[in-house]
């Protein structure tokens, strides 16, 4: 291999791992596919997102820079499965490391909800703290959410969800009990939507049980088989 071939091989300190992920015709496993773009980011600069990562300094450690194996055998034994999302901002804030690093020690698999409000860097003590307060004078979880996330192309209940997340972490959290049963008319419009269960519980804020009574009521009422 001639000094320019080799040259060529190597990227931003990128060299090429025998690893058998990529065999031809095969299909290239999720967490592999991860593993990729986050070196994509912090060192090829025709990635549309490298501005915001390798342009400012963010790096991959050494560890896992030329080796998959290292970061996938990390992922697994720290609660990687395919709805988790790859996190290094809270813990590099947390450490104060600066510029951000990919390691075993600055990263975490997190829900994409938290994910995305990491990185609108909204996940500071300060915010929450604040949170805290708000929720403690009471404003509600909802007016909360709409306040304090600015995540996008995302589920509706994300924010939510990320704001009942970080109560339940100060233990303030204090879950609404509602023991006014569901009207009829909205047991039918539910029914008639086809929505699954975990659908409605996100929707309409339902427990599973109220749901289910909810829906025995109607049925016997109406004799719905």
């Amino acid at each position: 291999m001639t000094n320019k071939q080799k040259q060529g091989n190597i990227n931003g300190g990128i060299t090429r791992t025998k690893h058998g992920y990529c065999k031809r015709n095969s299909t290239i496993p999720r967490i592999y596919r991860i593993w990729q773009a986050m070196k994509s980011r912090c060192y090829s600069k025709t990635n549309e997102s490298y501005k915001n990562y390798g342009l400012i300094g963010v790096t991959v450690c050494r560890e896992w820079l030329n080796s998959p194996e290292s970061f996938i055998e990390w992922s697994y034994e720290n609660g990687y499965n395919d709805n988790m999302h790859l996190d290094k901002d809270e813990l590099c804030e947390k450490y104060k490391i600066s510029p951000k690093v990919y390691s075993p020690k600055t990263c975490q698999w997190v829900l994409q909800h938290k994910n995305n409000i990491v990185e609108s860097q909204l996940h500071t003590i300060d915010v929450e703290l604040e949170i805290i307060k708000a929720y403690k004078a009471g404003e509600n979880i909802t007016d909360l959410a709409k306040k304090y996330y600015i995540g996008k192309g995302l589920s509706k209940s994300a924010p939510t969800k990320y704001i009942e997340e970080l109560l339940r972490r100060y233990g303030v959290y204090k879950p609404k009990i509602n023991k006014t049963p569901i009207k009829d008319s909205i047991v039918k419009e539910i029914l008639d939507s086809g929505l699954q269960v975990k659908d409605i519980v996100e929707q309409y804020g339902f427990s599973r049980s109220k749901w289910y009574r909810a829906k025995k009521r109607y049925m016997q009422q109406n004799s719905v088989v």
